[in-house]
C-alpha cells in the first residue's frame, strides 16, 4: 500500500479556476445533514493549464481535531479546529469539551473493535448552557494533505461515540467554497472529479492525474500523465472526430450521388432536384405488401420536399437512390402521397428514405 497519494490537476477549461480537495465521507457519516464538508485545500489554476505541473500530496495519515470557538457548527461557518490529533486504525480517542473561553481536550481512550475502524468518544457536558453562552463545540475527521486538511465537521452530542470506518476516495471540485468553510455535500458531490484507491498508481506514491475537461465534464488517469500525452489524447479524440465527420461527408455525397445524378442517368431526362425534408411509410396500411420484400411490394406513405411542386400532379415519378415512386396525390404545396412497386420491403423501403437527403422529381412518368 502507498504512503502518500499524490493527485495531479489539469484546467482545460478557458478560465481560471479553484480546485478544492474533498475526502468522501464515511458510510457512517454519510447522508448526515448534520455533517459538513470541510477542506483547506485547494489550487488555483488558470486556463489551458498543461504546461504548468499543479498537484495535492495527500500522507495517508488520518486525524482527529475538535476546537471550540463562538461560532457555531453550520452551513457557510468558518471552523478552525485547535486541537489535532493523528489516529491509526483500530484506535478509539476521547474528547473533553470545557465551559465557556477554554478549549477541549483530545486523548486516545482505547481500541475498537474493528481493526478497520476509528473512533472518538464525547465525554457528557452542560452543551445547552455552553451554547447559551455563546461557546461552541466542534469535531472533524479527516486526512492531512500538503496544505492541511481535507474531510468533515459536525457538532458533537454529549456521551457519544461516533465509531468511524475510513475510506480511501477524494472528491475534486470546483466553486464557491472557501477554507475551513462548511459546505454542504450536496454541493461538493453535484458535479465533481471521484479518484478512488484503484485510481492511484503503485508505488509508494500512489499517482493519479485528474482533467478538467475543455466541456466541463472531468476525465480521471492512473498515474502522472505528461503534457506531451496528454497533448496526445486530445489530438486522438480530434483524430477520431475529424475522422467520423468525413465518414459522413462522403456518406452524404454517396446518397447524393445515388439519388440524384444516377437517378438522371436512369431516367435520361431533366428531373427536379429537391431536398428530402421528411418521409413517412405506412407500416400500418393492410394494402401495404410483406415486410420480407419478396416479389412485386407496394408500399405507401408520404414526402415532404424543399420547393413547390407546382405544375407537377399525379403520376410523376419520384427518384430516391435509385428507387422508383409514383406520386398518388398532392397534399399540400411541398408535400405528396406515394407508392412503391419493387421487390424491396417496408423495412429497406424505409431505411432509404431516413438516409436520403435529396430527391429527383420528374413531371412525367417513364
Amino acid at each position: 500500500m502507498a504512503n502518500q497519494f499524490k493527485i495531479y490537476v489539469v484546467n482545460d477549461t478557458s478560465s481560471i479556476k479553484d480546485f478544492y480537495l474533498f475526502l468522501a465521507a464515511p458510510d457512517e457519516l454519510a447522508g448526515d445533514s448534520e455533517v459538513y464538508a470541510n477542506s483547506n485545500t485547494f489550487i488555483k489554476i488558470k486556463g489551458n493549464s498543461r504546461d504548468q505541473t499543479n498537484s495535492f500530496t495527500i500522507p495517508i495519515q488520518f486525524v482527529f481535531e475538535v476546537g471550540a470557538s463562538n461560532r457555531a457548527v453550520a452551513l457557510n461557518t468558518r471552523i478552525d479546529s485547535s486541537t489535532p490529533r493523528d489516529i491509526q486504525y483500530g484506535e478509539q480517542w476521547q474528547a473533553t469539551y470545557f465551559p465557556p473561553n477554554q478549549g477541549p481536550n483530545l486523548i486516545k481512550s482505547g481500541s475498537t473493535n474493528n481493526p478497520k475502524s476509528v473512533a472518538i468518544r464525547t465525554i457528557p457536558y452542560d452543551k445547552d448552557t455552553d451554547e447559551g453562552d455563546g461557546w461552541f463545540g466542534s469535531q472533524s475527521f479527516g486526512i492531512k494533505t500538503s496544505s492541511g486538511f481535507a474531510g468533515m465537521t459536525w457538532s458533537p452530542d454529549p456521551g457519544e461515540t461516533r465509531t468511524l470506518v475510513p475510506k480511501l476516495e477524494f472528491y475534486i471540485a470546483t466553486g464557491t467554497f472557501g477554507e475551513n468553510v462548511l459546505a454542504d455535500w450536496t454541493s461538493v458531490s453535484s458535479d465533481p472529479a471521484i479518484i478512488t484507491e484503484d485510481d492511484f498508481s503503485a508505488g509508494n506514491t500512489g499517482e493519479a492525474t485528474v482533467v478538467r475537461t475543455k466541456s466541463g465534464g472531468w476525465d480521471v488517469y492512473t498515474g502522472k500523465l505528461r503534457s506531451s500525452a496528454l497533448a496526445a489524447k486530445s489530438n486522438q479524440l480530434s483524430h477520431l472526430y475529424q475522422s467520423h465527420l468525413a465518414i459522413c461527408r462522403a456518406h452524404e455525397e454517396l446518397i447524393k450521388t445515388a439519388g440524384i445524378s444516377s437517378d438522371h442517368n436512369l431516367l435520361g431526362e431533366e428531373c427536379v432536384e429537391c431536398v428530402l425534408e421528411s418521409a413517412t411509410v405506412d407500416i400500418d396500411d393492410p394494402g401495404n405488401s410483406t415486410l420480407m420484400g419478396n416479389g412485386d411490394n407496394k408500399i405507401t406513405g408520404t414526402m415532404t420536399v424543399s420547393k413547390v411542386l407546382g405544375s407537377i400532379g399525379v403520376g410523376a415519378l419520384v427518384l430516391v437512390g435509385g428507387s422508383r415512386f409514383s406520386i398518388s396525390n398532392i397534399l399540400g404545396k411541398t408535400r405528396f402521397a406515394f407508392t412503391y412497386s419493387g421487390p424491396k420491403s417496408i423495412t429497406a423501403i424505409s431505411a432509404l428514405l431516413v438516409a436520403a437527403k435529396y430527391v429527383s422529381i420528374c413531371p412525367s412518368k417513364k
